[in-house]
């Protein structure tokens, strides 16, 4: 398996990081920090990223601090949990994932890409779930079965690498 990313093959997807939804989310102050941060990035590196949004109507849009940051981002609406309409819209062959809830949506997503020949990678310190048990667990699971994981930083360094990357002090200070 070819796990090392190249810029011109990445894309993001951010799932259901939704007003509604993360303030019930562990920790959803740092999970919204992660997410700020690497839609930032994803900017700054000119990645495509897209969004996905579970039942708007009930679980509001996504947080406007993250999606104004993508402004011509595809935001999908889904009902079913898994965000694989994404694929559609996404082409890179390696997809990173950030988003909420790591043993339902971020899960089910995760291993319909696989199906589909991508390779994901999940920025561990970028999903969550509403209890922490439920998102160990869901990582543990994922991990066994080949999903690939990583953090924020780790994930941007693997595409800058190196400290003369042009974007390097940008990213540098967003991260900061």
């Amino acid at each position: 398996m070819d796990w090392r990313m190249k810029q011109d093959d990445v894309a993001v997807l951010i799932i259901d990081m939704q007003e509604k939804l993360m303030p019930s989310i562990y920790e959803f102050e740092l999970l919204e920090k992660k997410g700020v941060q690497l839609v930032s990035c994803a900017g700054k590196l000119n990645l495509p990223v897209c969004f996905t949004e579970q039942y708007p109507k009930g679980l509001g849009k996504t947080l406007p601090n993250i999606i104004q940051l993508a402004p011509e981002a595809p935001v999908l609406e889904k009902t079913r949990f898994s965000a694989d309409c994404s694929l559609d819209v996404v082409s890179a062959r390696h997809i990173v994932l950030a988003g909420v809830e790591a043993h339902i949506c971020v899960r089910q997503t995760v291993y319909d890409l696989k199906r589909s020949g991508r390779v994901v990678h999940v920025l561990a310190d970028a999903v969550g779930s509403r209890e922490p048990l439920a998102k160990e667990v869901a990582m543990r699971e994922m991990q066994a079965d080949g999903v690939l994981f990583t953090t924020l930083e780790g994930f941007l360094f693997e595409l800058l690498q190196d400290s003369q990357h042009p974007k390097f002090k940008n990213i540098s200070k967003i991260l900061k």
